[in-house]
């Protein structure tokens, strides 16, 4: 019997690596080579909503490719609620083989058509079971079992014995001595030395790492209880601040594997301060000893108040059990897809945030208790609201602050849900906060805080909340103010009301929300917000200037974009082109996009660009970035593992999709060259090459435009740096974040390592000398697109190493345009 280890593609985190096949990619014209396909499973998916059918079987296909065949069978023939025997019969008969066909449902009228349509199908070529559990789990569960060669029994006795397990431990404690005799164990300790303790980011990571090891039935607690570890929700219940002493449990198949990488995961966990620099739980006092206002993001504003008091509406009972069914699972799929595509339009801490937030629509002990209590009689939205404020309550019940703040997360979910189940977008609100407005509300959560346009508003004024909260975190990047734990002191005010929000934590005064300030009070901070505008604003100035250093030397200045969008903050005629298009940001966390959408994406880079250089980098997926399906499961150095080129390489299927779109792109606009990321040997480059002369090929033959555009290589491989003569390609762009890394040997990502993770390290600048000298000598452009570019300090010791060449973020441009005016 096949065991599932890896539940992991339902969360959008790393599953091992198959060599030449396309787990997440739909469709894959290479996934299997003619004549060489093994017969499998096939799977019949059968709910009484037929999106719910499709949706289901469509998530299950992105997870498998093509390995196994899937089918819905959803709906009544007129399109409505309802399951229909022959509907079931025709998926049946289109599934069946050798291999047999597991038929998987969502409520019971659905079980017994499916044993009505079994039962009238007659003899058949091969053997057809009826598997029990929740459809979605069990979907792709049975999806990644079947893949992997399982036999038709092995594929419903693991998804049965999985979701079993899963229902029995998610939210109840579980007794310190609950061992099954004869069945071996192994369980191990280690102390959390994280700020914050087990807090939102590290539990995702933690429940990512359970579904790799579901066979497992890893368990995390205190030693006296413990929690099924594949919860989100139930882990992060047990409320475990620094300090503590955390418990994992495992029996059965790689047990000990499972132990061991979940103890490595929370030892690996560094000690780093908050990026406010204000310590964990700690919070202001005022003179008489009672809890001021706190800063959670520094900065002043001056401006209206603005009550942000939208409330999700709640739509009126359907009052037929199957209709609302129906209803909880789209309006969480439609949250989903909210989330998924606001993650898709950030990045770094942003994206995190919203990856708990996902993880939470997922999360069985939240949604299980939703659907018995759809079955039991209650309307979907009274439902789901009984179990968020559950779960809210057990989080608020926590007494450390950081902990509570956990909290708003779910609470965000939660109207989120609700707002989709009464037909209306998350993102709707009655009105929108006038300019320089200063959002006074009780609790702001992450994704409300993103769907609002900060370049024009003040800052965030909470009644509540916590300086450690995600949209604390997401305020300080983006440099908004925002003060939290003001109390009901501010009562509520008129909206337009005049308002000050000092959060600049200044020695003298104390941070607070100043009400109908006087003339004098708004003089002073408007001179303050002054002060800083002048300095952004002379900055701005150069952005129409040209990038030329005072002894007169031109230097190319581009743009670095993590997303198409990303070129509506800057206009073309003031850069020199885009010299790093980022495309793993096109990915969504579950599926890798198509040919159509991917050259659209590349088209419109092109136009933007108007014949400018657009340098397009091909996925740098691995190391940071796993992608579900491709990546390496638990390589022990990921940065030093499979990733860049070399896991583009390792799966060509999906390669060639990425390689036809350019070669469309090229042909369809000028401009564009591709970059290889993470190269270390010259034939990286010629089999890159060589595929990019083979899906040419293969389009002129279909009639479509392509050409195979300039190649050339990100030189972030110390290799690739000191042979750079080796490579035969047109251009070079030095990526110093990862180089640094790799000359010094200290993780980038590592606090204890930023005194040896030096930008200006001898053996870093040596290495950008002699590729910028091996440049002007062969006539090679070498460029630099890493973060060097972003300080002006570091820029200028680029300049003197000889790089004429630089690509920088959008924001950044003015900034760089000035460091050049002013050097040497």
């Amino acid at each position: 019997m096949t065991v599932a280890t890896d539940l992991e593609p339902m969360m959008g985190a790393r599953t091992p690596m198959r060599r030449g096949t396309a787990p997440t990619l739909v469709p894959d014209p290479d996934a299997t080579e003619a004549g060489t396909a093994i017969p499998t499973v096939g799977l019949c998916v059968v709910s009484h909503s037929p999106l719910v059918a499709e949706g289901v079987a469509a998530m299950a296909r992105q997870m498998v490719g093509s390995q196994v065949r899937i089918e819905a069978a959803g709906g009544n023939p007129d399109g409505g609620l309802g399951t229909d025997v022959g509907r079931i019969q025709a998926a049946v008969r289109s599934l069946m083989g050798p291999a047999g066909v597991a038929i998987l449902f969502d409520l019971g009228g659905a079980e017994t058509n499916a044993e009505m349509a079994v039962e009238l199908l007659g003899e058949l070529s091969g053997p057809v079971r009826i598997c029990h559990g929740p459809l979605v789990e069990g979907a792709v569960l049975a999806a990644v079992e079947a893949s992997g060669g399982a036999d038709l029994d092995a594929v419903v006795a693991a998804v049965q014995a999985q979701v079993a397990a899963a229902v029995a431990g998610t939210t109840e404690a579980e007794p310190a001595d609950t061992a099954v005799p004869g069945i071996p164990s192994v369980e191990k300790a280690t102390t959390l030395t994280h700020p914050g303790g087990l807090h939102a980011r590290p539990c995702v990571r933690l429940v990512q790492l359970a579904k790799r090891h579901a066979a497992a039935d890893l368990k995390v607690g205190t030693g006296t209880h413990f929690v099924s570890a594949i919860s989100l929700s139930a882990v992060l219940s047990l409320r475990m601040p620094e300090g503590s002493t955390i418990v994992f449990r495992a029996s059965g198949l790689g047990a000990r594997a499972a132990v061991d990488a979940a103890i490595a995961l929370i030892e690996g966990l560094e000690r780093v301060p908050t990026a406010s620099g204000l310590p964990v739980g700690g919070r202001m006092e005022d003179a008489a000893g009672a809890a001021a206002a706190r800063v959670a993001a520094p900065g002043l504003a001056v401006g209206p108040v603005w009550l942000d008091t939208t409330v999700p509406v709640e739509p009126e009972p359907l009052g037929d059990v199957w209709a609302e069914a129906e209803r909880l699972d789209t309006a969480i799929l439609q949250a989903r897809r909210e989330l998924m595509a606001l993650s898709r339009a950030v990045h770094d801490d942003a994206a995190a945030i919203l990856a708990v937030q996902i993880e939470l629509l997922n999360d069985p002990a939240l949604v299980e208790p939703v659907r018995r209590r759809i079955i039991a009689g209650d309307p979907a939205a009274v439902a789901w609201r009984v179990a968020c404020a559950e779960l809210v309550g057990r989080q608020k019940a926590a007494t450390d602050p950081y902990l509570q703040a956990r909290a708003a997360d779910l609470e965000d979910v939660g109207v989120r849900v609700l707002r989709a189940m009464a037909g209306h977008g998350s993102g709707v609100t009655p009105s929108y906060p006038p300019d320089n407005a200063i959002v006074l509300t009780d609790v702001m959560t992450p994704s409300r805080f993103l769907s609002l346009d900060w370049r024009r508003l003040g800052g965030v004024a909470q009644r509540g909340g916590s300086a450690t909260c995600h949209v604390a975190v997401l305020a300080r990047a983006r440099r908004v103010p925002m003060l939290v734990r003001l109390g009901t002191q501010v009562g509520n005010p008129v909206p337009g009301t005049p308002a000050i929000l000092d959060a600049e934590g200044r020695d003298s005064g104390t941070p607070s929300l100043i009400l109908n300030p006087s003339d004098e009070q708004i003089t002073d901070a408007k001179r303050r917000q002054t002060a800083l505008a002048t300095r952004r604003e002379s900055e701005a100035a150069w952005l129409t200037q040209p990038a030329v250093g005072r002894n007169g030397q031109k230097i190319t200045v581009m743009v670095t974009i993590d997303t198409p969008a990303a070129i509506d903050t800057v206009a073309p005629e003031h850069c020199d082109g885009i010299g790093l298009a980022r495309t793993e940001f096109l990915w969504d966390g579950n599926a890798l996009p198509g040919e159509e959408a991917q050259f659209d994406a590349y088209y419109r880079l092109l136009r933007w660009a108007g014949g400018r250089p657009v340098i397009v980098r091909t996925m740098d997926l691995g190391g940071d970035k796993p992608m579900a399906g491709l990546s390496v499961e638990e390589e022990a150095n990921p940065f030093l593992g499979v990733r860049g080129i070399r896991l583009s390489l390792a799966n060509p299927g999906i390669f060639r999709v990425q390689l036809r779109a350019l070669a469309r792109a090229a042909a369809a606009a000028p401009g564009l060259k591709v970059m290889l990321p993470m190269v270390t040997r010259p034939e990286e480059v010629e089999d890159t090459r060589a595929l990019f002369h083979q899906v040419v090929a293969e389009l002129r033959s279909e009639g479509t435009r392509a050409e195979v555009p300039p190649l050339g290589i990100t030189v972030e491989v110390p290799a690739a740096a000191l042979t750079i003569e080796r490579f035969d390609v047109t251009f070079v762009s030095i990526g110093t974040n990862d180089l640094i890394q790799y000359v010094t040997a200290a993780a980038r990502d590592s606090a204890a390592l930023r005194d040896v993770y030096d930008p200006l390290d001898p053996g870093v600048r040596r290495l950008i000398r002699e590729l910028a000298e091996h440049g002007k000598r062969t006539g090679l452009p070498v460029a630099v697109c890493g973060d060097m570019t972003a300080h002006s300090d570091q820029l200028r010791s680029l300049l003197e190493d000889g790089i004429t060449e630089v690509s920088v973020p959008p924001a950044l441009l003015a900034r760089a345009k000035r460091t050049i005016a002013e050097w040497p």
